[in-house]
């Protein structure tokens, strides 16, 4: 990260920046604001709030400010977007959810089924954001408007965290009953 995303974090509540995190290889960070992580490319080791997990592409985190993150190894590949947002931000585009959810959702990466359409619309949330970003220079300070998209695309990026857990808890279940054979089994014998 660099002084111009801080900067503009510190002035219009949100930035976003690519960035193979090198600064933080083998060094620990706590994160001043609310960030939303997606993987690009690569993959990397990275232990948040003291869980160590595999960071790879597709994957998304989303990690509270005050959040502790250390990247133990990169690949050569390896490439970050992120989404920095100010409290107000964060605390306006997790209303929608449950305590609970929030807490179940942040500092963990979750994929999702890895689908084309689902890395398309986490890649589109990212370009919303650059366009939110260069409007700025057309629109009054005092205007709410981008602040108002922000927290839309913020709470987007809940909605995909959230809908991924789901399916990763339910595809989980299903394993952990071992449905996955008894359905096997039930189609190849209805046929």
């Amino acid at each position: 990260m660099n002084n111009h995303y801080f900067e503009k974090l510190s002035k219009q509540g949100f930035s976003t920046i690519t960035s193979a995190l090198q600064q933080f290889v083998r060094h620990s960070y706590t994160l001043q604001f609310t960030t939303f992580f997606w993987c690009q490319g690569g993959e990397a080791i990275i232990t948040i709030d003291g869980h160590r997990f595999r960071f790879m592409q597709g994957c998304i985190v989303i990690c509270p400010k005050g959040s502790n993150i250390t990247v133990h190894d990169i690949t050569s590949d390896f490439s970050t977007r992120f989404l920095g947002v100010s409290e107000d931000i964060w605390l306006a585009a997790r209303c929608s959810f449950s305590p609970e959810m929030i807490q179940t959702i942040t500092c963990r990466p979750y994929k999702g089924m890895g689908t084309a359409n689902e890395q398309a619309f986490i890649s589109n949330i990212f370009k919303q954001v650059e366009i939110v970003e260069d409007e700025l220079r057309h629109i009054k300070p005092e205007s709410d408007y981008c602040r108002k998209n922000i927290i839309l695309l913020a709470n987007a990026l809940l909605l995909y965290a959230q809908h991924a857990q789901e399916s990763a808890s339910n595809e989980q279940v299903k394993k952990d009953l071992g449905l996955e054979d008894k359905e096997k089994t039930f189609l190849l014998f209805r046929d």
